[in-house]
């Protein structure tokens, strides 16, 4: 019999149920294993990320081991740890933790503190949890933002998190002159799941009347089809710029990914 407290906690009268913890420690170090698709983390890395006390941090990883949350292995000196995505918690695990302290959750924290971010969402193979260790958290930012700046901050806060963040960026003026292509592309993408960072569906079907009722009471300009060009985070080491409206900026430079 599975029970569910008001901490939306699950725990089970039979032996051998995984059991999710309810103390900081545990929470954040599920919130990381379960946002890096599988992938492993050493303990002094865990320690690291989650800045966590270093004892505090190995026994809630015992535990969660022991609860059946997490695996580990042995390289060498090393302890590996790792989430399976097939376990058949990860998903649920991952909803509950991402939002309060995983990648979602920093990355609003991040965008939340960033000029000019309007609008800010998660969507593709992180959202639908079809992502694999060497997959690009898909981000799309709409507002009026310094590209370089945000790249910078989006390529530490990846590192941090163990992903690549791979971010569109379209300015208002963008959404408004978006040839067909584009167009489609952003209706796909809003058709399909989606995890909001700032503002919501309401926010965004709402800039895109006014921006469309705006360019129809004016003269249209030419849509401005920004070139897609590849940054360093292609081989895992920082941001990718993908501005498919609007005019292409540099990349954003070389970032490092730990594990």
């Amino acid at each position: 019999m599975i029970i569910y407290n008001l901490y939306m906690t699950m725990y089970s009268r039979r032996a051998n149920t995984p059991v999710i913890p309810r103390n900081e420690t545990s929470s954040q170090i599920l919130a990381l294993l379960s946002g890096i698709a599988g992938n492993e983390l050493h303990t002094n890395e865990i320690i690291r990320r989650v800045e966590g006390n270093p004892r505090a941090v190995q026994r809630a990883l015992v535990s969660s081991e022991a609860g059946g949350l997490i695996t580990s292995r042995r390289v060498g000196n090393l302890r590996l740890w790792r989430m399976d995505p097939t376990n058949p918690l990860y998903q649920s695990i991952r909803e509950l933790f991402g939002r309060t302290r995983g990648l979602p959750a920093k990355l609003a924290s991040v965008l939340a503190k960033s000029r000019g971010v309007r609008l800010a969402f998660l969507f593709g193979s992180y959202v639908t949890a079809k992502d694999n260790p060497t997959s690009d958290v898909d981000l799309f930012v709409i507002g009026a933002v310094d590209w370089m700046k945000l790249a910078e901050t989006l390529r530490a806060a990846g590192r941090q998190l163990g992903r690549v963040v791979n971010p569109i960026i379209w300015s208002e003026a963008d959404l408004a002159e978006l040839p067909t292509s584009n167009r489609e592309f952003l209706d796909g993408v809003m058709a399909g799941p989606i995890i909001w960072l700032v503002g919501d569906r309401q926010e965004f079907d709402e800039l895109r009347s006014s921006v469309g009722a705006g360019m129809a009471g004016g003269r249209s300009k030419p849509a401005r089809v920004g070139t897609k060009r590849q940054s360093a985070a292609s081989k895992g080491q920082g941001p990718r710029d993908r501005r498919q409206g609007g005019a292409g900026r540099r990349s954003s430079g070389r970032g490092s990914h730990s594990r």
